[in-house]
C-alpha cells in the first residue's frame, strides 16, 4: 500500500519538476533574448553615431580632395607656362645673338669707312661713281641700323620681362607645392580618422571582402566579374531580408511542455555598418545626363574604342594622363563592389551604382576604400603612383548591365577653379 501510495504521489511531483525545468529554461532563454535586444539597441545607437561621424567626415574629405585636385591642376598649368616661357626666352636669346652679330658686322664696316680720310676714298680702287654710290648706301643704311638697334632694345626688354615672369611662375610653383603638401597631409589625417571609425565595422565586412576576392579569381573577364558581383549583391540583399526567429512564449506552470535540449538561444546578429543617409545617395540617371566627375585631373590621351595608352586592355573607356601621386575620387555616388588586382587591368576599383551601372577605375597605386563601403561623388578613393615617369595613367570605364559604354556623354565639363586664385584673391 505504501509503494502504491508513493507511486501515486510520485508521478504528479515528477511532472511538476519537469514543468519547472522547462519554465526555467524558457525564462533563461527570454532573458538572453532581452539582453540581445538591449545589445542590438545599443549597437543601433552606436551605429547611428558612427554613421553621423563618418557622414560629417565625407563632406570634409570631398572638400579636401577637391582642393588637392585643384592644386594639381595649378601645378600642371604653372609647369606648362614655365616650359612655354623658357622656350620663348631661349628663342629670343638666339634671335638676339643673331641680330647682334649682324649689327656688329655692319657697325664694324661703317667704323672702318669713317676712319678713312677723304684722300683715301679718292685713291680707293674703283670709279668715282662707285664711291658716290657707297656713300649714298651708307646714308640710307644709318636709319635702318637705328631701327635694328631699337629692335635689339625691345628684345632685351622682352627677355628681361620673360625672366621676371619665369621667376614669378617659379615662386607660384613653390607655393603650390607647399599648399598641396599641406592639403595632402590634412587629407591623409581625415582618411586615417575615417579608417579608424570604419575599423569598428570592418568585422562584418571581412567575410564579404574574402568572398569578393574569390569571385575575382574565378571570373574569366571583366564582364564576368561584374556579373558575379551583381549576383553577390543580390544574395546579400536576400540574406538581409530573411525574417528573424521569434522567441517562444513562457508556458504556465500547469502545462507540462518540455523544451528540447538542442534548442539554441535566439541571438541578435546586429553589426556596426557605415551607410550614408539614403537621401545623400543619388540614383544614376536612366538617360544620358552629365553627372559623372573625372576621377582624376589630367589630359585624356585615349578615348572610348581607342588603344593609345600603355595598357592594351584599356580600350573600352578613357585613359587619362595624370600627375604622379594624383588624387583619385569617386565619379558618382555608389558602393564599392570590388577593390584589388584583376588580371591585365592591374589594381582596380569597381563602384556599383543604381540601375545596374558600374564605374571602373584601373591603374591606381593606393586604394583607400574597402568592399561594401558607400562613397559619395568627389570622395577620395585612391591615389596614383609616384614613380619617376612623365605621367601616370588612369583608366575610366562605365558599364551598364555588364556592357561597357562610352562615358564621355555622361561626364561633367565644369570649369576648374584654381586654388591659387582663392589664395591670391
Amino acid at each position: 500500500m505504501v509503494t502504491v501510495a508513493g507511486l501515486s504521489f510520485g508521478m504528479p511531483f515528477s511532472g511538476v519538476v519537469q514543468a519547472q525545468d522547462a519554465t526555467q529554461k524558457l525564462l533563461t532563454l527570454e532573458e538572453k533574448t532581452a539582453k540581445s535586444k538591449q545589445e542590438a539597441k545599443r549597437l543601433s545607437v552606436e551605429a547611428k553615431k558612427l554613421n553621423a561621424e563618418v557622414n560629417g567626415l565625407r563632406q570634409q574629405l570631398i572638400a579636401s580632395a577637391k582642393k588637392v585636385q585643384n592644386y594639381e591642376s595649378d601645378l600642371t598649368d604653372i609647369e606648362e607656362t614655365l616650359i612655354s616661357l623658357e622656350e620663348d626666352a631661349e628663342h629670343k636669346k638666339i634671335r638676339l645673338t643673331e641680330n647682334r652679330a649682324k649689327l656688329g658686322h655692319t657697325l664694324s664696316a661703317l667704323q672702318r669707312i669713317a676712319l678713312l680720310p677723304p684722300e683715301a676714298l679718292i685713291a680707293a680702287p674703283g670709279s668715282p661713281v662707285d664711291t658716290v654710290r657707297s656713300a649714298m648706301l651708307l646714308k640710307v643704311a644709318v636709319p635702318e641700323i637705328e631701327i635694328r638697334v631699337e629692335s635689339l632694345r625691345d628684345d632685351l626688354d622682352e627677355l628681361a620681362e620673360l625672366k621676371s615672369r619665369i621667376e614669378d611662375e617659379r615662386a607660384a610653383l613653390l607655393a603650390s607645392q607647399k599648399y598641396i603638401k599641406r592639403e595632402r597631409k590634412d587629407l591623409n589625417t581625415l582618411l586615417d580618422k575615417k579608417q579608424s571609425l570604419q575599423s569598428k565595422a570592418q568585422a562584418s565586412q571581412k567575410s564579404v571582402s574574402a568572398r569578393v576576392k574569390k569571385l575575382a579569381q574565378q571570373a574569366r573577364s571583366m564582364k564576368d566579374l561584374v556579373k558575379k558581383l551583381e549576383a553577390e549583391r543580390k544574395r546579400l540583399a536576400l540574406v538581409a531580408q530573411k525574417p528573424k526567429p521569434k522567441p517562444q512564449k513562457v508556458p504556465n506552470q500547469t502545462q507540462q511542455t518540455s523544451v528540447p535540449e538542442s534548442t539554441p538561444p535566439v541571438q541578435q546578429t546586429a553589426k556596426l555598418t557605415i551607410v550614408p543617409d539614403p537621401a545623400q545617395i543619388r540614383e544614376f540617371p536612366s538617360r544620358r545626363k552629365r553627372v559623372l566627375l573625372y576621377p582624376a585631373r589630367g589630359r585624356v590621351i585615349s578615348k572610348y574604342g581607342q588603344k593609345r595608352g600603355t595598357n592594351e586592355s584599356y580600350d573600352k573607356g578613357l585613359v587619362i594622363a595624370t600627375r604622379p601621386s594624383a588624387q583619385v575620387i569617386a565619379p558618382f555616388d555608389g558602393r564599392i563592389a570590388y577593390a584589388g588586382e584583376f588580371r591585365g587591368y592591374g589594381r582596380i576599383l569597381i563602384i556599383e551604382h543604381s540601375g545596374r551601372y558600374h564605374t571602373l577605375l584601373a591603374g591606381v597605386e593606393r586604394i583607400d576604400v574597402i568592399e561594401g563601403q558607400w562613397v559619395l561623388a568627389g570622395e577620395p578613393v585612391a591615389r596614383m603612383g609616384d614613380k619617376k615617369l612623365e605621367h601616370a595613367e588612369i583608366y575610366f570605364e562605365l558599364r551598364q548591365g555588364g556592357q561597357p559604354i562610352n562615358p564621355s556623354p555622361w561626364i561633367l565639363t565644369n570649369k576648374t577653379i584654381s586654388n591659387l586664385d582663392k589664395v591670391n584673391g
